[in-house]
């Protein structure tokens, strides 16, 4: 079971990405969830227009897109950032190049897991922070304009 669900507020490429990561790890097919939780990230940087292309060779740098990412959504803790700066590295580097023995899939489940919280930090709680505002807002509107209404006086008869 995940503890972060993926919010329809996530953008859907995104969303499909990580889901198929998800079903690749369960499956065992850690090359497959890997290279699935890769692109995730690259599409989130692509949907954001956070690409940052390395002058030298015109590719995106990964870890300059991140950095930008991470600018643009200054109130999403720094750290869930600084760690999906590192998912490339780890899902790259120890999967594909790397020794499987590093690798397994509850270490793949956390870097999931991590790619999941980061997306619903940005994406579902400014919005949910926003429809609590709003109806804090409304139920002030209600109360104020309660209290400056003028007493009814009763009638004597």
């Amino acid at each position: 079971t995940s503890y972060f669900i993926l919010d329809s507020r996530i953008p859907e490429k995104v969303r499909e990405l990580i889901y198929e990561a998800e079903n690749c790890r369960k499956s065992n097919y850690l090359v497959g969830a890997s290279a699935c939780l890769r692109k995730a990230i690259y599409e989130l940087l692509e949907h954001e227009k956070t690409i940052v292309k390395n002058s030298k060779t015109g590719y995106a740098d990964y870890q300059e897109s991140i950095k930008a990412l991470k600018a643009k959504f200054s109130s999403v803790a720094s750290e869930l950032f600084d760690a999906l700066g590192h998912i490339q590295e780890m899902a790259s580097d120890n999967v594909h190049e790397g020794s499987w023995e590093a690798w397994d899939s509850p270490k793949l489940r956390f870097i999931i897991e991590l790619a999941k919280a980061t997306l619903h930090e940005m994406y579902v709680v400014p919005e949910e922070r926003k429809e609590r505002l709003g109806i804090l807002g409304q139920m002030k509107s209600a109360f104020s304009n309660s209290k400056n209404k003028p007493e009814a006086k009763e009638e004597v008869k």
